[in-house]
C-alpha cells in the first residue's frame, strides 16, 4: 500500500482474506529514494534528510488509510522500506513466502503508461505469484471470479490461483473465448470440431 485512497480496496481485501484464512496480513509500503542529483548534474543535498522525511510521511499515510478502511482498529503494523517500488515489492513477497500480491489500481493515463508508473502492471508482469490488483472501492472477501483461460499452463495456473483465492464458498466461472477464424474452403468441419 502507499496509503493513498487508491490502494484503499487492496487493504480492504487483504485483510479480509487474512481473517478468513487465519493468516497475516503483511502491510507493506515503499518509499522510493529522491534521484541524487538535480536534473543539472548536481547533488541533492540532504538527500538522507529528504528520504526520512519522506518515510515519516508515508507512515502518517498509512495510518490514516487504518482510520479509513477500518476505524475502531488500533493496532496497524506495517512495514516501511526505501528502494524501487516493484523490485521491493516482489523481494519482500519472495521473502514472506507470501502467496498472493493484493495492489491497489490507481487511475493512470497514457503518460504514465508511457513513463511505466503504473506499479501494479509491472508487478503483475515480473512477479511470479499471482497478484491481485484491486479498485478503490474494494472491500470484503471475493464470492465469485472469472477466470478467462486459453488452455496454456497460465491459464491454468491464474484458475487454481483464483480456486485458492475464492476459499470454500466461492463460484468459479471460466470462460473460453473462441476467435473469428474463417474456416478454410474446402474443410466441412465447424470451429467446435
Amino acid at each position: 500500500t502507499d496509503g493513498t485512497r487508491d490502494s484503499d480496496g487492496a487493504v480492504r481485501v487483504g485483510l479480509a482474506l487474512a481473517r478468513r484464512d487465519g493468516v497475516k496480513a503483511d502491510l507493506f509500503s515503499v518509499v522510493e529514494a529522491p534521484s541524487i542529483v538535480e536534473l543539472d548534474g548536481t547533488p541533492v543535498p540532504d538527500l538522507e534528510q529528504l528520504v526520512e522525511i519522506a518515510v515519516d510521511e508515508r507512515g502518517s499515510m498509512l495510518l490514516a488509510q487504518r482510520d479509513r478502511t477500518h476505524p475502531g482498529i488500533h493496532e496497524w503494523p506495517y512495514e516501511l522500506a526505501v528502494g524501487a517500488r516493484v523490485d521491493t515489492i516482489i523481494n519482500r513477497a519472495r521473502a514472506t513466502s507470501a502467496s498472493l500480491i493484493l495492489l491497489g489500481l490507481g487511475s493512470h493515463g497514457l503518460g504514465a503508461r508511457v513513463s511505466q508508473r503504473e506499479t501494479a502492471l509491472r508487478v503483475i508482469r515480473a512477479a511470479g505469484l499471482p497478484v491481485l490488483a484491486l479498485p478503490s472501492d474494494a472491500w470484503g472477501v471475493p464470492h465469485s471470479a472469472l477466470v478467462a483461460v486459453d488452455c496454456t499452463a497460465s491459464s491454468a495456473h491464474a484458475a487454481r490461483a483464483a480456486l485458492d483465492l475464492l476459499g470454500d464458498d466461492g463460484t468459479l466461472y471460466i470462460a473460453h473465448v473462441t476467435p473469428r477464424v474463417a474456416i478454410p474452403q474446402g474443410d466441412s468441419r465447424t470451429w467446435d470440431e
